[in-house]
């Protein structure tokens, strides 16, 4: 603004005001949503920068005296924070920063519009859900044309999954809109069908019904029952003409009979969720992390499961706790609350509100915190708790905090708890069958003893099968190892051991690898019944990768079968050991047993 020209006060701020800070919600929510970046920074992260400052000085956004969502953020970014022990710091931190992005800054920056600059910002949404419905309709008619927007460099565009996320959290918007026109009796209908015609996800298609009912029940209540009917009913019809496409992502099952990918997920998560229930296993981590705990293998064909089609609910229990998974959908459901008790005494956004409910139902099916919808996200929350940013019953930021950080402190301790270091020595030897046998003293137990049985990988009792082979490396003991590789397919072979004199009980399993990289870092273990995945993330080196649950042997002689998951992979050894702590000295071989007789 020009020098000497007297500023209008807070109160008195001016048409054009209002209109350039809605422009930049506007400006700021199509570059997030279309994935726009420029030297691999989104520039809808420097239009978010603008207008948090304008909306903390120009708008006098009171950050002394935070909200209840605001609260319930900073103890979600807490609990994230300390999960950052158990995972890759960078990736920790995007994941921290997306979060903070979304639901922190995005809602101080769209909380801060007046209701002129919402409804603008609503209209916008509407046009969006009616552009992309109208795109992905036309889509079903021409196949080769993708879906909008690009997202990474793995998928061209966004995943099915994104964009029907993207549609229904706008239908309710759409909706609104149309119900305040004159041919509302035509166009409500047409609108519903190209929604459901233009998504691929079934259940986020639900979602977004669901939102616009909340809609229509909050601001509609005269003509609820024939506004519900205009909406519902073309999205079941569209849904039926879809075909059975839209729910693949819910089945559990493939035609075949076989378990789909995604619910073998959903099986292992009570396990993995188990072994690190309070602060996670590190955030960002989550395909890696829950693949260890599989109650199952995929087909070959269902090596990847459709992007985005994971639960949020899920992934944050996995990789933040059970804490901060609850503490997730709890901040959800206030929301959707909020908004709606905001909207029936007239202060809020009957679409918001809808929207919030849309939300809270759509963590069920997808990840919530993503490319392309952090900043609808945003716009979701602010406009839904605008009526709720009045101070809280706690005084000042001390208060607020004292509990988060000893939730905070808490979960430190229990995440830095590790196993006391344990050394290995030359005692004893056991022989084992066809498995060589070590005896070792564990500095744990004191005396007591931690017996291991080693063997050789490229010594099989039958195979390898498929994709395997026996093949020389210099870096392994024997100079040989069991490999799978590159390029002979992922699911393609196994190899089989016969394994005896191993007493019963719990073991846990130990593996020396080389993986290639992330796309090429697992092996399959079975015996019996019990199917386990051992993999980590060190790549391009020989090392000891133990699985993260234990099987129990039945004693006596039983077979044990490599099972190829992955491609370019190699294995030098495994062995059994009985004490769930110990671990190899070294990343280096262990020694083959030499008989008495020869020593």
């Amino acid at each position: 603004m020009t020098a000497g020209v007297e500023q209008p006060s807070v109160g008195e701020k001016t048409e054009n005001t209002f209109s350039l800070y809605a422009l930049g919600l506007m400006i700021l929510l199509l570059l997030d949503v279309s994935g726009v970046s420029f030297g691999g920074v989104p520039l809808s992260m420097l239009v978010l920068a603008v207008l948090l400052l304008a909306a903390v000085i120009e708008r006098q956004q009171s950050l002394k005296t935070p909200s209840w969502l605001q609260v319930a953020f900073l103890a979600s970014v807490c609990l994230g924070l300390i999960s950052l022990n158990r995972a890759a710091v960078a990736g920790g931190l995007r994941e921290v920063a997306q979060c903070a992005a979304a639901v922190g800054v995005g809602f101080v920056v769209f909380g801060a519009a007046d209701d002129r600059e919402r409804r603008s910002v609503g209209a916008l949404l509407a046009l969006l859900c009616a552009g992309l419905a109208l795109y992905g309709a036309a889509a079903r008619l021409v196949p080769s044309l993708p879906l909008p927007f690009h997202t990474n460099d793995q998928y061209r565009e966004v995943s099915h999954a994104r964009y029907a996320f993207i549609l229904c959290l706008t239908f309710p918007f759409m909706i609104k809109t149309l119900l305040g026109l004159r041919w509302k009796l035509a166009l409500v209908p047409a609108a519903s069908l190209l929604y459901a015609l233009a998504g691929r996800n079934g259940a986020l298609l639900v979602c977004g019904v669901v939102g616009a009912a909340v809609l229509i029940i909050l601001g509609e209540r005269k003509r609820m029952l024939p506004a519900l009917a205009l909406v519902a009913g073309p999205v079941l019809i569209g849904l039926a003409i879809s075909g059975a496409a839209v729910w693949d992502a819910q089945r559990p099952l493939h035609p075949d009979g076989s378990t789909r990918r995604l619910f073998i997920e959903y099986q292992s998560l009570p396990r993995a969720v188990a072994a690190a229930p309070v602060a996670g296993h590190g955030l960002g981590g989550y395909k890696d992390v829950i693949k260890r705990y599989s109650a199952g293998f995929a087909q070959s064909y269902d090596n990847r499961i459709p992007p985005d089609t994971n639960s949020a609910y899920a992934v944050m229990a996995v990789d933040a706790g059970v804490p901060a998974a609850v503490l997730l959908i709890a901040m959800l459901a206030a929301l959707a609350w909020a908004g709606i008790r905001d909207a029936r005494t007239g202060s809020g956004t009957a679409a918001a509100a809808g929207a919030a409910a849309t939300l809270l139902l759509a963590g069920l099916f997808t990840p919530l915190f993503s490319r392309n919808t952090d900043m609808l996200l945003g716009a979701i929350t602010g406009f839904a708790a605008a009526g709720c940013c009045r101070p809280g019953t706690l005084r000042g930021w001390a208060l607020r905090l004292a509990p988060i950080c000893a939730v905070g402190v808490a979960c430190l301790l229990l995440a830095v708890r590790t196993p006391a270091p344990v050394a290995a020595s030359d005692a004893g030897i056991d022989a084992g069958g066809d498995c060589d046998s070590l005896l070792i003293e564990s500095s744990v137990r004191g005396s007591a003893a931690t017996r291991y049985w080693v063997f050789e990988a490229e010594r099989v009792s039958r195979g390898p099968e498929g994709g395997m082979r026996i093949e020389g490396a210099n870096d392994a003991s024997g100079n040989r190892v069991l490999a799978i590789p590159e390029g002979a397919g992922k699911g393609n072979g196994a190899a089989y051991y016969t394994c005896s004199g191993i007493p019963a009980g719990s073991y846990t399993i130990w593996v020396r690898a080389e993986w290639k990289d992330d796309c090429s870092n697992s092996i399959g273990c079975i015996i019996g019944n019990q199917q386990l995945t051992v993999e980590d993330g060190i790549f391009g080196r020989m090392h000891w990768v133990k699985s993260l649950m234990q099987v129990s042997l039945p004693g006596g002689t039983f077979e044990l079968r490599l099972q190829n998951l992955e491609d370019a992979v190699k294995i030098d050894q495994l062995l059994f050991v009985s004490d769930g702590s110990w671990s190899p000295p070294t990343s280096k071989p262990l020694p083959p047993w030499t008989p008495p007789a020869q020593q």
